[in-house]
């Protein structure tokens, strides 16, 4: 008895596992998507691609080279140059879909030991990529960098922008510079809101159920009455 009672205990924490939902694993939904990059700000180029070294396109390519110093074909990072550190820079992603995001991460280039991460930007995110609201800032970043800024989120957005608004301090005698080298976007589908059950029953519910239970109690009433009857005609037979 015992081992029926343990098997069916094991059946039941199994069937409970079928059931549950399939929690959904947040991904990196910006890899291999493409990035624009823009400004209308003075003396700025927003995207050097010019070079092996540097595109907006390594921003989502899933990788983050370390630079030897010396090789000449690394993929690098994306990098930009303005005349003044002020600037307005502006790097658009589209999802394709409106997702339920988690967090953004931004990893700093090898190129200069991170030292040309940007030191002022915001992070946005738009559901129609006219409307936009920050999900994460940063302000008055200097000097070598080396791990990744992560910035949780829990916002629902199909487009993802990082408006830069002051280029790190390294510069040359004509330019002032800025790097990333990866951009990660993470999160999943975006879950329905449960509906509410119905608290008012359907019309003629309470009526139907009263109508059945006099019904059954009838039928009751009758079987008794045809088993007395039954019984007394036996009787009346015998005598």
């Amino acid at each position: 008895m015992k081992k029926v009672l343990s098997f069916v205990v094991v059946v039941m924490i199994l069937a409970s596992f079928a059931v549950m939902p399939a929690m959904a694993e947040d991904t990196n939904l910006a890899l291999g998507k493409s990035v624009i990059a823009e400004s209308d700000y003075p003396g700025t180029n927003p995207s050097k691609e010019d070079l092996i070294f540097f595109s907006a396109a390594y921003l989502t390519d899933g990788e983050n080279p370390i630079w030897d110093g010396v090789s000449q074909d690394v993929h690098l990072c994306w990098y930009a140059e303005a005349q003044t550190q002020d600037t307005d820079i502006k790097l658009t992603m589209d999802l394709g879909d409106v997702y339920a995001l988690s967090k953004f991460v931004l990893s700093p280039s090898s190129f200069l030991d991170g030292q040309s991460f940007p030191s002022d930007f915001d992070i946005l995110v738009s559901t129609d990529g006219n409307e936009w609201t920050k999900a994460g800032e940063v302000r008055d970043r200097s000097g070598a960098m080396s791990e990744s800024m992560v910035f949780n989120t829990d916002k629902e957005a199909r487009y993802v922008r990082i408006h830069i608004t002051k280029m790190s301090p390294v510069h040359d005698a004509v330019f002032y510079y800025a790097g990333i080298s990866e951009w990660e976007v993470y999160g999943g589908p975006v879950t329905a809101p449960e509906t509410e059950p119905e608290t008012e029953p359907n019309p003629g519910t309470n009526d139907q159920s009263f109508t059945w239970l006099v019904v059954a109690i009838a039928a009751l009433v009758l079987a008794s009455a045809a088993f007395v009857c039954m019984r007394n005609r036996k009787e009346a037979d015998v005598f």
